[in-house]
């Protein structure tokens, strides 16, 4: 944590600097070269364990992004911000982090065309980018593939 304080901007405080550290030091149990946890995974599914560590990888792409949210966004923490620019970028870094699930795994509300997933991956990394316009951006992304997918999804 104290390199990355030395080259981090003045305006990150060192609590984000911190859970950025810890952040990723709990994912390494989950995704490779480490991923122990898949490893215990695949042991106990009968499965092949590099197989389960990319899956693992997939999964957790969507959490890989969130220090950095703490990071680039430290109101995210509740530090130095108010109630409604905390609303906003908790809604948005929560639709952001649906999207970027979406993309990767390649189903949102029914399964992503090619050209679907591209916009839900450049969406979430719109809305992971504390500015308004490009939450905006990426809030009319997911909401361009949420109507397109709504409208042929197969219904019950």
């Amino acid at each position: 944590a104290p390199a990355l304080k030395a080259m981090a901007p003045d305006y990150v405080p060192i609590i984000a600097i911190h859970l950025f550290v810890f952040y990723f030091g709990i994912l390494a149990d989950g995704t490779p070269p480490v991923c122990l946890a898949a490893y215990a995974a695949a042991g106990i599914a009968g499965a092949d364990p590099f197989k389960t560590g990319v899956n693992a990888f997939k999964l957790d792409m969507r959490t890989f992004l969130l220090p950095y949210m703490f990071i680039t966004a430290p109101q995210m923490l509740l530090i130095n911000t108010n109630v409604f620019e905390a609303a906003w970028i908790f809604i948005t870094a929560s639709i952001g982090m649906y999207a970027l699930a979406g993309g990767m795994q390649g189903f949102f509300m029914a399964e992503d065309k090619w050209y679907e997933r591209l916009v839900l991956l450049a969406s979430a990394v719109a809305l992971v980018k504390p500015d308004f316009a490009t939450d905006v951006a990426g809030l009319i992304g997911v909401g361009l593939v949420y109507f397109l997918q709504k409208r042929r999804r197969k219904t019950a």
